[in-house]
């Protein structure tokens, strides 16, 4: 309940990049991945801290995910995977050329 608390208010704290007038940079990775940094190193006080905040999208099956790593302690990263609607992801404009099944 706690990571999942935590993570919507990671959510609900994430900077527009629009609004700034910057869009993250998509990163074409392997076999049909492409990545997307969005939120880097947002606390460095108690544990959790967030440590990235970044969608990852499979052009090949079609699947977008959002991901979450967190510090769990000092020696320890968590890293979460979840499945978003890619036609949401879509309207992100730097994401339109990419996600083309949608």
């Amino acid at each position: 309940m706690r990571k999942l608390m935590f993570s919507v208010l990671i959510l609900c704290l994430l900077p527009d990049a629009d609004a700034a007038g910057q869009s993250p940079d998509v990163k074409k990775m392997e076999n049909g991945f492409y990545r997307s940094e969005v939120l880097y190193g947002l606390t460095k006080g108690e544990m959790p801290s967030l440590l990235e905040f970044s969608y990852v999208v499979d052009s090949t099956a079609g699947i977008c995910y959002t991901s979450l790593s967190t510090m769990v302690n000092s020696d320890s990263v968590s890293t979460d995977l979840q499945v978003v609607p890619c036609k949401s992801l879509k309207k992100r404009p730097e994401w339109a050329n990419i996600i083309t099944w949608e």
